[in-house]
């Protein structure tokens, strides 16, 4: 009974939606051209000195870029539904992407608009985006002492930054940082990957995503990495941090080269935990359904329990705790 009210629900949310696209065809006579809108360029100039930048979009993507010689401007690529404001207000500059609606028909944007900043300045107090549907790029070297990102709809590509703090807020894309210097860093995502290489924090690390997957390679962080998953994996290599901590729902964990100063807590509910020459002063482990195998680099006093698989570890009455526990699954561990 359940399986045909979900078919009914999902068909007719297609046919809601085949009907909203032809309705909207045949407002503009099944003209794709008129509802694609044609885009041009435009320039606007910025008048007046800021040490901040706020963007607030729908639908553009946003480049902020360096340039080391002349005035700072903002290009776009527009239509004739949208265009943007440029001013500086108390020494912010702002950026407001402006609709134009004239028919209902008017939300529906066929066009990729898009907005480049050329700055030529590159330290900023504040960075604010804020973007329902767009791509968001800041791949030059800026110092930033607060960088905050909330969209809807996006690809965040950051590279080359050194920002003290930086909280990213992101529903459905994926969450790219490389090459950079961060003081405290927290990124949310509900649907997409997020994966952070070659990058220092000083302090804690908190990465949270609901369905997707965590990538974390070559990251050293001076204070906690905090990890959660709903649906999908944890891959974590050669990182360093005070302390670790981890939950996920469904989906493997896999540390290799992960060493943690003081303790490592691992849960999760469904998925097997893959330990690839991991240390920590101590290791916490429980899982519902799923192996947990590996190897450890230091002696450690291990308290294995599996209520139906197999245990095996090295016996050892120095060291650290290793505590594994789980429902459904072999414990497998070795040291390196």
């Amino acid at each position: 009974m359940k399986i045909k009210v979900f078919i009914i629900s999902a068909v007719s949310l297609i046919v809601v939606g085949l009907t909203v696209a032809i309705v909207t065809l045949a407002a503009n006579q099944f003209n794709i051209g008129e509802l694609t809108e044609e885009l041009v360029p435009n320039t606007y100039s910025i008048e007046g000195e800021f040490n901040s930048i706020e963007c607030d979009l729908d639908t553009a993507d946003v480049d902020i870029l360096y340039i080391s010689e002349g005035e700072s401007f903002v290009s776009s690529l527009e239509n004739n539904k949208i265009s943007f404001m440029v001013e500086v207000v108390d020494g912010v500059l702002k950026i407001i992407e402006n609709t134009k609606i004239e028919n209902w028909y008017d939300f529906v944007n066929w066009s990729s608009v898009c907005v480049d900043l050329y700055i030529n300045k590159n330290a900023f107090t504040n960075v604010t985006i804020k973007n329902d549907t767009g791509d968001i790029n800041i791949l030059d070297a800026f110092k930033i002492d607060n960088l905050v990102i909330d969209s809807d709809t996006s690809n965040i590509n950051l590279s080359g930054l050194e920002v003290k703090s930086l909280d990213s807020n992101l529903s459905t894309g994926d969450f790219y940082i490389e090459n950079s210097s961060i003081t405290s860093l927290k990124s949310k995502t509900s649907t997409g990957e997020s994966k952070i290489r070659n990058c220092k924090v000083l302090e804690n690390v908190t990465i949270e995503a609901s369905t997707g997957k965590i990538y974390l390679e070559n990251f050293e962080i001076g204070g906690k990495l905090h990890v959660t998953v709903s649906t999908g994996k944890i891959e974590i290599s050669e990182t360093t941090c005070d302390s670790y901590e981890s939950s996920s729902s469904t989906g493997t964990v896999k540390l290799t080269d992960l060493v943690v100063t003081n303790d490592m807590n691992i849960k999760t509910s469904t998925g097997d935990v893959k330990l690839n020459s991991i240390d920590a002063a101590n290791i916490y482990i429980k899982t519902s359904t799923g192996d947990v195998t590996g190897t450890i680099r230091s002696d450690k006093i291990f308290f294995l329990d599996s209520n139906t698989g197999k245990e095996d570890s090295p016996f050892s009455t120095t060291g650290g705790i290793c505590k594994v526990t789980t429902d459904t699954g072999d414990i497998t561990l070795d040291y390196e």
